[in-house]
């Protein structure tokens, strides 16, 4: 089968800018990024079946030892969470750019300018509700996701926020209030899913385990990339 080229980028020494980690690749140049079924579903221009399918062929586990239909269905909702929490950290980066008290907190935690743009760091301003359903989402969703209460409004109200990302995928938010009055200082999507920082830190032969995200995130921003975070104290337990 005729493959499909990756437009992997050459710098000035011709060496590839393609890091590939244990279950996730990402080429610098045209942006592509993903997990194992991804990659092949980019450079074969297959369905994502078909890339299961390639997988188990080449890890010799038998076809009739899988429920295609399952996974497919299962697929399917991976795939839709994904794309409704992309566009949650996408409008709460914008809002975050014009937002200076948010960028003051985050700057008072020690936290630098370059780790919030990579880490995509976020501000819900309240507005996250009204601009989902612009984009396409109903309020059904949004309350299944527990991205907003009983009221239609958000809960992640106030808070800077927090991406956690599983094999190129955002998987969980964390949102942190501002206001030091809030009772309620620290919130999560869902309560100890994923670990913060592991795509970029399981390459790793040493990696450092802190309570926090944002103590992961301040490491970072001195230089220290091999750390994940454990959602605070209830992670670690």
């Amino acid at each position: 089968r005729k493959r499909k080229k990756i437009d992997v980028y050459k710098r000035k020494e011709n060496t590839s800018s393609m890091n590939v980690g244990e279950r996730t690749y990402h080429c610098f140049g045209c942006g592509a990024k993903g997990n194992v079924f991804q990659f092949i579903q980019a450079i074969d221009s297959v369905s994502f079946i078909d890339a299961v399918k390639e997988v188990a062929r080449r890890a010799k586990i038998p076809a009739e030892e899988l429920d295609f239909n399952e996974i497919q269905v299962q697929h399917e909702v991976v795939e839709k969470q994904a794309e409704l929490l992309g566009a949650v950290i996408d409008h709460c980066e914008s809002v975050y750019a014009k937002n200076k008290d948010a960028q003051d907190y985050i700057a008072s935690r020690g936290i630098d300018v370059v780790t919030a743009m990579t880490y995509r760091i976020g501000y819900d301003d309240g507005s996250l509700p009204k601009y989902m359903m612009a984009a396409g989402f109903d309020e059904k969703e949004l309350r299944s996701m527990k991205l907003t209460n009983e009221k239609g409004n958000s809960r992640f109200w106030g808070r800077v926020i927090f991406p956690v990302i599983k094999d190129g995928r955002i998987i969980n938010i964390y949102g942190r209030s501002i206001d030091p009055n809030n009772k309620i200082r620290h919130l999560y999507l869902r309560e100890n899913e994923g670990v913060f920082n592991y795509d970029r830190a399981r390459s790793e032969k040493d990696i450092f385990v802190v309570e926090a995200i944002i103590d992961a995130l301040v490491m970072v921003s001195n230089g220290i990339e091999n750390v994940v975070a454990q959602f605070g104290t209830s992670g670690l337990k």
